[in-house]
């Protein structure tokens, strides 16, 4: 009786055993199979259209029409895509594509004098390949990108209608190249690009420019950093290259960032440089952009800039030129990624005495979505 018992508890260990084991393994076999079946998504699409117009004393004829200033009225396509197997492995032997962008823009833009009349353009945005390295936080990235002049951080700038300091200094805060970061210490990253000096155009007129940025990393909330640009290029102030006869321009900056949680954000940036075109035209150039927004409400948004630029032309002949301008901006988030803004602005030339106002009307489809 006592050996009949103990082979019966003797079984039923092992019976209690085997029953654990497979259920284990149904765990296990079912969380592989969760895994498979989850896979992280790695290709984004995102149509975006943004419309924009308003009252410009600047316009011909009543002041009324599309904006051709800021964020024009544009259709915008986007693809971006995550390399999987390097999504998968999670880890860089030596240097390899991580992920790439396509980003263009069928725009329209109103002809300047002439009412009613557009120039519809296709532009490139953001279109690179990004490579991961083996070395943290240190990535490269062939393509078309913001260059590195200070740091300006927005949902979407694409259509914001607030500038940044590049585009109103060079008429351009993209430009197609070489970039490269990487961190110089744990609080300190260095930031260069080599491009070619023409912002979104397509045409090229042996143009280059060679730009860098050293400070803090973006995820701090304190920003604080030192830039330097040189190089010849296409266009500056809005005046675009004619007869391919290009600027040559030299730059040494500061930017300071401040974010207070997700309540509120300013940034400072200043530069000075010089401008030069074949010897003649020679110029003193000083920039400045302070600019602050506030979340006021998951869907409230209050935004404000003031940049100013000045410049002194040398010669015996010198002629100063101040040129300066306010905007404003009102964001309500109509849902998720549909988002309407009232924009005003004033601008002012203290050199000829000018001065024009106007308040822009903004609805963009697609806009703040983050992936």
């Amino acid at each position: 009786m006592i050996k009949t018992s103990f082979k019966q508890g003797k079984l039923a260990i092992w019976f209690r055993a085997l029953v654990l084991s497979y259920l284990f393994s149904v765990v296990v076999s079912a969380q592989e199979s969760s895994v498979r079946l989850e896979k992280s998504q790695n290709i984004f699409f995102y149509p975006r259209l943004n419309l924009q117009g308003g009252y410009d004393t600047n316009e011909p004829g009543d002041y009324w029409g599309l904006a051709d200033r800021g964020a024009r009225t544009q259709l915008v396509l986007e693809w971006f895509v995550k390399d999987e197997a390097h999504q998968q492995r999670g880890f860089t032997k030596l240097i390899e594509p991580a992920s790439w962008n396509m980003k263009f823009a069928v725009e329209l833009d109103p002809t300047e004098d002439k009412q009613e009349q557009f120039d519809t353009r296709l532009r490139i945005l953001d279109t690179w390949i990004k490579f991961a390295t083996k070395w943290d936080r240190t990535n490269l990235w062939f393509g078309h990108k913001s260059i590195p002049y200070g740091h300006n951080p927005k949902l979407d700038p694409s259509h914001a209608f607030m500038p940044n300091q590049a585009e109103l200094d060079l008429s351009f805060g993209r430009d197609t190249g070489l970039f490269f970061k990487t961190p110089v210490s744990k609080g300190l990253d260095l930031e260069c690009s080599a491009t070619l000096g023409k912002g979104d155009t397509w045409d090229y007129h042996g143009g280059w420019l060679l730009t860098s940025r050293i400070g803090s990393p973006t995820f701090k909330t304190n920003e604080v950093g030192l830039f330097a640009l040189g190089g010849k290029i296409q266009e500056t102030s809005g005046a675009l290259t004619v007869d391919g006869n290009l600027t040559t321009i030299y730059r040494v900056g500061a930017d300071w960032i401040y974010k207070h949680r997700e309540l509120w954000k300013v940034v400072n940036q200043i530069s000075v440089g010089e401008n030069s075109s074949d010897g003649d035209n020679d110029r003193f150039v000083l920039s400045i952009l302070n600019s602050i927004e506030w979340y006021i409400h998951p869907k409230w948004t209050l935004g404000s800039t003031h940049s100013l630029r000045y410049e002194d032309l040398y010669g015996s002949n010198s002629q100063e030129q101040t040129k300066g301008a306010f905007f404003g901006t009102i964001s309500y988030a109509v849902r998720r990624n549909i988002r309407f803004r009232v924009n005003p602005f004033i601008e002012y030339h203290d050199s000829t005495g000018d001065r024009n106002t106007g308040v822009m009307f903004q609805l963009c489809f697609g806009c703040g979505l983050i992936r």
